[in-house]
């Protein structure tokens, strides 16, 4: 039975899966070596091909890890020693503040005007070390627009600016050259089983990593923290061992979507949006 997916995630898994599966189990990458050169191989040629499909800047390292909510209590584990800022619009981004009260910060929570908007006018007077953004609310679908995202960036130009971009890639229309760590898991927008998340961190937030664990006075974690995370990638390795699969089945997506094209794919997605905005309107129910 072919399904129709209408949640945000797990979402109807990528045309081109089976195939993919199929031609992974024939070359056995469920059983490599996390630290062979055939790993190494894979896990550089995904994130280049990630960096090429969301452009993000060379220099940003790319790490990987099971989840996407891990990577929210990785960032402010890591890059916050005190405050933390957070613009709260639903389910998601509230979670992203409450990991922050949970590691004993200081969480100041910008909320939305009337109309759903921000402004950043209307923050409250705070100086965090970390600011979050939720490009997409994933429990409601609200979205920031981009000029109200580098507003964010030019108010805290010296702040690490991380943003929650799951349910907006790869289409998210934003400049990330302003953003110093955004995540995403593979479950939303890139159709697989979830079970992998990748984040991209900016040269500005590995340093401030490093100052806040050399600083000693907050606990920034273990084998999955940015210095390991960092140590590890500049071999293109992990810490632990990964989904070696999921990151295979990832490159393979993102080739798909590399040879496509994002405007074609967002071209679908705006004529799937049309079809179901319509249906919505000629519903009375709805």
């Amino acid at each position: 039975m072919d399904l129709k997916h209408f949640t945000v995630g797990p979402t109807k898994l990528h045309p081109g899966f089976e195939d993919f599966l199929r031609k992974g189990m024939e070359e056995h990458i469920g059983s490599i070596s996390h630290r062979s050169s055939r790993f190494e191989k894979l896990f550089a040629d995904l994130s280049d091909n990630l960096k090429k499909l969301l452009d993000i800047p060379k220099e940003y390292a790319v790490f990987y890890s099971g989840s996407a909510t891990e990577f929210m209590e990785r960032i402010l584990q890591n890059c916050s020693g005190e405050r933390t800022l957070h613009f709260v619009n639903g389910a998601f981004s509230e979670k992203f503040s409450d990991i922050g009260a949970s590691l004993g910060r200081e969480v100041t929570k910008a909320g939305p005007l009337s109309d759903h908007s921000f402004s950043v006018e209307s923050i409250p007077e705070c100086s965090p070390e970390v600011v979050c953004l939720t490009h997409n609310e994933t429990s409601n679908g609200v979205q920031l627009p981009e000029k109200f995202v580098e507003e964010v960036g030019h108010r805290f130009k010296d702040q690490v600016i991380a943003m929650d971009i799951v349910s907006s890639a790869p289409t998210s229309e934003v400049n990330f050259s302003g953003i110093d760590c955004m995540f995403f898991s593979v479950q939303k927008g890139f159709g697989l089983p979830a079970g992998l998340g990748a984040m991209f961190v900016s040269p500005k937030a590995l340093e401030r990593a490093r100052r806040v664990e050399e600083g000693g006075s907050h606990y920034t974690g273990s084998f999955h923290s940015f210095g390991s995370f960092y140590k590890l990638a500049q071999k293109n390795q992990t810490p632990a061992t990964p989904n070696v699969l999921e990151m295979y089945l990832l490159n393979e997506v993102v080739l798909d979507f590399l040879n496509k094209g994002l405007a074609e794919i967002k071209k679908e997605t705006k004529r799937k949006a049309a079809a179901i905005y319509e249906a919505l309107e000629r519903s009375e129910g709805l």
